[in-house]
């Protein structure tokens, strides 16, 4: 028996070139502004020493044809609960990729609950909890099968999720 393939969940969210929904890029003035994306983000991820850290986990669903690989950038195994840290200007210009991402880590995860920890600057961080998420079916579940033909080249592009 073979392996079975896998995608990225970021890899799945970026193949649905919407320009509603893909990623604004960050086009940062020199190196040193992702340094300092990175730098916060272990800053944040430091006051949390109990929860796991940027592990890569598995998900796997006899209906997709593949498995998905994402890495939450914190997971309270104790409470069930998963964080993503975005600065908050990134947020707002990539909404619903970001409602996505953490939607989806929440069902791979089978959390209790998932929450942005946003930041602005180098050492202020606080935590939101959207009022909506995306549900795995229809919607995620329709982006990653979606998404696979796309990077696959079997379909041409559709947009799969609208602009909230």
């Amino acid at each position: 028996m073979s392996a079975r393939r896998t995608r990225r969940w970021f890899e799945c969210l970026s193949a649905l070139k919407p320009e509603t929904f893909v990623p604004t890029p960050f086009h940062p003035k020199n190196s040193s502004d992702i340094r300092h994306g990175r730098n916060v983000h272990e800053l944040i991820q430091e006051q949390y020493p109990e929860m796991r850290r940027n592990a890569e986990f598995r998900y796997s669903d006899p209906t997709l044809p593949f498995d998905i690989l994402y890495h939450p950038d914190l997971w309270d195994w104790k409470n069930q609960i998963v964080y993503e840290i975005k600065p908050v200007s990134w947020y707002l210009r990539n909404t619903q990729y970001c409602l996505a991402q953490l939607a989806g880590y929440i069902h791979f995860r089978q959390a209790r609950a998932g929450q942005f920890l946003f930041y602005s600057g180098w050492t202020t961080h606080w935590p939101y909890n959207p009022p909506f998420l995306p549900s795995w079916e229809p919607e995620l579940k329709s982006i990653a099968l979606t998404s696979d033909a796309i990077l696959n080249g079997e379909v041409p592009w559709e947009p799969v999720m609208s602009k909230s």
